[in-house]
């Protein structure tokens, strides 16, 4: 399981990728942004690129889609309520 830094890292992607793309609804396109951003977040000189948890981003993206219709609109728009929302 990812630390407390690496949890909050994956759901600010997770907020970023969900803010930026409102239009995705399926897990598995979400995860291959949330993937793909989260990877590419890093500069590739970086000494240390950190861990990809992808169970836990998953969960993560499940968690957002089960939200409601209206509290996932709101947490598009406001980035402190989408990570509230997820744990």
């Amino acid at each position: 399981m990812p630390n407390q830094e690496e949890k909050a890292s994956h759901k600010a992607t997770v907020c970023n990728v969900m803010r930026d793309n409102p239009k995705l609804k399926q897990e598995d396109q979400i995860f291959e942004q949330v993937e793909f951003m989260y990877g590419n977040s890093t500069p590739s000189y970086a000494y240390k690129k950190p861990k990809f948890y992808d169970a836990y981003a998953r969960e993560l993206i499940q968690q957002f889609l089960a939200l409601s219709e209206q509290q996932q609109a709101v947490a598009r728009k406001d980035y402190r309520q989408c990570f509230d929302h997820l744990d």
